[in-house]
């Protein structure tokens, strides 16, 4: 065995293998893991706000729809002749057009109504009976 001299490490080597090199390594390689986290978050955020509006125009598409149909049942002829006839009261030259009230008014009578006789009772006690709705005797 013969003694020689130490190999002697080119400047690459003692470079790569440096404590200086790891650090800066692990520097970039933080940094990058950084950026591709805010990289990943950004497009979930993205993709939550894309599924929104996805069903916004769902939504909106169904509106329209909606109204579209509204504005076809609106320019029907039946449509327009039956809010003529209920709200202008309005007839073919035709027809006879009957009114039935809603509310069967009482029907009057030559016989006086009968009226409670509250001559006798104090006026307090009529109002009493007017505000609490008491039948007063």
């Amino acid at each position: 065995m013969s003694l020689t001299r130490p190999q002697q490490r080119s400047f690459f080597y003692t470079f790569w293998h440096s404590r200086f090199f790891v650090v800066c390594a692990l520097v970039f390689l933080v940094f990058i893991l950084l950026s591709l986290g805010k990289v990943i978050n950004r497009r979930a955020q993205v993709k939550n706000e894309l599924h929104v509006l996805e069903a916004e125009i769902t939504q909106l598409e169904q509106q329209n729809t909606d109204l579209e149909r509204m504005i076809a049942y609106m320019n029907t002829d039946a449509r327009v002749e039956r809010e003529s006839r209920s709200k202008l009261g309005l007839q073919k030259p035709e027809e006879s057009v009957l009114f039935v009230p809603s509310q069967v008014m009482p029907v009057l009578t030559s016989e006086p109504l009968k009226t409670q006789d509250n001559a006798d009772v104090s006026n307090p006690r009529k109002w009493w009976g007017y505000f609490f709705s008491v039948e007063v005797i």
